[in-house]
């Protein structure tokens, strides 16, 4: 797992609480190479609570569409993230801006997710 230095305006989510439901985050620019790695920072999950969070890509920050293998998933149990923790996905992708899709089931989860460059 990497350390994750916070800058704001590498921000996809902002800390904060999902209740049940689909939640969106900011759209950011990519650099040249379209590699991404994002790192997902979850500090509290309700009794029962589930995230499914998965990167979306556009050409003009507008029309956003699921990038295929961006699903950052639980090592524990690999289909959903249900615990605190620091959860890390790396892809690359043909799109010019990125964004999260956080799907909440059940309860609460309070988390943020910071886009940063891949080391590889």
């Amino acid at each position: 797992m990497s350390n994750v230095i916070h800058d704001a305006l590498n921000e996809l989510r902002a800390s904060g609480s999902q209740s049940a439901g689909t939640e969106y985050g900011t759209g950011k620019a990519l650099g040249p190479t379209q590699l991404v790695k994002a790192v997902a920072i979850v500090t509290a999950v309700e009794s029962g609570g589930t995230l499914t969070l998965n990167l979306q890509g556009s050409d003009d920050d507008s029309t956003y569409y699921d990038i295929p293998g961006s699903n950052f998933l639980d090592p524990a149990d690999g289909a959903v993230i249900d615990a605190v923790g620091k959860y890390e996905v790396y892809c690359k992708t043909g799109f010019r801006y990125v964004r999260t899709k956080g799907v909440v089931a059940t309860a609460a989860i309070t988390y943020q997710v910071l886009l940063t460059t891949p080391e590889k």
